[in-house]
């Protein structure tokens, strides 16, 4: 169970392969969308799926307070892409315990995408 103090300010939380499977992005989808470039929306859910499998087990009960996010670049149904994520805040604020996690989405040297999230962190 990751627990909220063993997050550490500026460390790597972890890091991920994402394959932009069209069966798993897409798979009641019509085909002609199930090829060519990603929409921000699949890239969206890749970033979510490369959160569920790095950061695991949680604890229930984290709420998703808030994010932004920086699209840098395109990808294609069918590219490789690494995600890799780090604690840059936490704080403990009226009794809630804040995470600020940052994601870098890149494939090969390309940054796909960036983005800031907030957690209230359950325990």
């Amino acid at each position: 169970m990751l627990y909220f103090r063993d997050f550490d300010i500026g460390q790597p939380v972890g890091r991920c392969a994402l394959h932009a499977d069209p069966a798993v992005l897409r798979p009641n989808g019509p085909g002609a969308a199930r090829s060519g470039p990603l929409s921000r929306a699949d890239l969206l859910a890749l970033l979510m799926r490369g959160y569920c499998g790095i950061v695991t087990p949680r604890p229930p009960g984290n709420i998703h307070a808030g994010q932004s996010i920086r699209f840098l670049a395109g990808a294609r149904f069918g590219d490789m892409l690494d995600m890799s994520l780090a604690c840059i805040d936490k704080t403990e604020r009226n009794e809630r315990m804040w995470l600020r996690l940052a994601a870098a989405v890149h494939r090969g040297r390309t940054r796909i995408m960036e983005a800031d999230m907030t957690f209230i962190w359950a325990a």
